[in-house]
């Protein structure tokens, strides 16, 4: 899970063009994200690269992205925005369930949901896709 929460979506935008400047530059094409939750906790569950011999490139290339930190002083948390430098694996971790987080929020909670974050990093794009889990009922009422 997130050791720090990301800000909202000024960073986003930033963090978001950090990290597609930064797969550009090793060459890699495109990084899915895969992550999924339910019972009240979720985390990622796959990272996968195109091409996939640049993988663990990503957990040794370190970046920075813009950051929410919260510390406790007088009697209440202040928050700051900071650079928090970090591997490229977890970097594209953090921006996923963050992101995921801030559009459906409780994801991980009850029977859960999954979905995946896909950065085109050729496009220069990143496409967030969500299912969330849900347990139908239908109620019935008979007399006699």
């Amino acid at each position: 899970m997130l050791e720090f929460q990301l800000p909202a979506e000024d960073s986003r935008t930033l963090n978001r063009d950090r990290l597609l400047g930064a797969l550009a530059g090793l060459g890699v094409r495109q990084v899915v994200v895969a992550y999924e939750g339910g019972g009240d906790s979720g985390d990622i569950c796959e990272v996968s690269v195109e091409p996939p011999e640049l993988l663990p490139t990503l957990s040794t290339e370190m970046i920075e992205l813009r950051c929410r930190i919260g510390e406790f002083e007088d009697g209440r948390y202040q928050y700051r925005t900071a650079d928090q430098p970090m591997s490229l694996h977890q970097a594209a971790s953090e921006f996923t369930l963050d992101w995921v987080g801030d559009t459906h929020g409780g994801w991980e909670n009850n029977e859960g949901g999954s979905g995946c974050v896909t950065l085109d990093v050729v496009a220069g794009t990143l496409k967030l896709e969500h299912t969330e889990y849900f347990t139908e009922s239908q109620d019935y009422v008979h007399e006699l």
